[in-house]
């Protein structure tokens, strides 16, 4: 159950984003035992938000405190986030026969340009690189930290469509799923949605953090999924490009949704109605992957539950809108 709800700061994006830096966000403080913990330096921290405390209190100095409060409050987020949405708990994959093991944070793992998911450690194992004082952390990385939490999420859910080694287009959407829970997150906190409708003048389309992910690593970032990328065409053996046809074409629908959005919505607060419209679209990505019956998933078969799913819950425009974006990107 939660319980009640504190402020934390973590980075908004990460530090290279100098105009964002940290900002405080919302989170709520469960009640009972949280189903993650942290490793750092030996130690293993586990239940660290939990009601009453409100502040987070650890034995190591302010830089790794202020890491260990980013990495967990960005993940346990994201599982609130999405539970909030699917309206259930979330049991990680390895607990379905009744263990109540937790998920492991490691913000400091090892000496590399990644960061990794590693289901049979039950980690989300956080990288770093470099030389002091240019060294860079990806447990710094709001997207980062939210990436890697939604691959557990998507096993959770999922394991069967997770465990697809070999497939192509089940890969790419694992990671297409992955990046648009950061972007998701992003917007489910009113202070980012004020930054990004500063920054991008209400045109979601323009160039900003919200469709970069972890822009800190590789001088400039990761990916773009605010790209036009055609199922016919692209290579479908680069998993983060073929990735893109999916989460590109949902960015798109964010983008367009929002604009409809403030066309028609009596809401007047405008970071408010992106939220809304943000919630809308991960509700509808979640319902869609965690009522999956298949044995393996298609961008197609996706997109027309997505459009069947939006008709169902008396949103025609939004369904027509994924219709469109879609269509472009000749998945359906």
């Amino acid at each position: 159950m939660l319980n009640k709800k504190t402020i934390l700061k973590v980075w908004g994006q990460d530090p290279s984003v100098e105009n964002l830096g940290k900002v405080d966000v919302n989170i709520m403080l469960p009640e009972g035992k949280i189903p993650m913990e942290i490793y750092c330096d030996g130690e293993r921290l586990k239940d660290l938000f939990l009601a009453p405390h409100a502040i987070l209190l650890v034995p190591f100095n302010s830089e790794k405190q202020e890491d260990i409060i980013h990495t967990y409050s960005v993940s346990l987020m994201l599982l609130q986030y999405c539970e909030k949405l699917l309206g259930k708990p979330i049991v990680w994959s390895w607990n379905r026969e009744g263990a109540n093991l937790p998920l492991v944070l490691y913000p400091y793992y090892d000496e590399d340009i990644n960061a990794y998911y590693v289901k049979e450690d039950r980690a989300v194992q956080l990288c770093k690189y470099g030389l002091p004082p240019n060294k860079k952390y990806a447990c710094r990385s709001f997207d980062i930290v939210a990436h890697e939490t939604a691959h557990v999420i998507y096993d959770a859910l999922q394991p069967g469509w997770h465990d697809l080694k070999t497939d192509l287009e089940a890969g790419a959407i694992k990671e297409a799923f992955c990046d648009l829970c950061a972007v998701f997150l992003f917007l489910s906190q009113p202070i980012l949605c004020d930054y990004i409708l500063s920054v991008t003048g209400n045109d979601l389309m323009k160039k900003s953090v919200l469709s970069t992910i972890g822009e800190e690593f590789y001088k400039s970032r990761l990916r773009d999924i605010n790209v036009l990328v055609n199922y016919n065409k692209v290579n479908k053996a680069r998993k983060y490009e073929f990735a893109i046809v999916f989460s590109g074409g949902t960015f798109e629908v964010l983008s367009n949704y929002f604009r409809h959005s403030l066309k028609e919505s009596k809401i007047e607060n405008q970071s408010a109605l992106l939220m809304e419209t943000s919630r809308d679209i991960a509700q509808l990505l979640l319902t869609t992957i965690a009522n999956g019956k298949e044995a393996k998933p298609t961008m197609a078969l996706l997109i027309t539950k997505m459009i069947g799913f939006a008709k169902e819950n008396a949103k025609p425009v939004l369904a027509e809108i994924i219709s469109e974006s879609f269509r472009k990107r000749g998945v359906i």
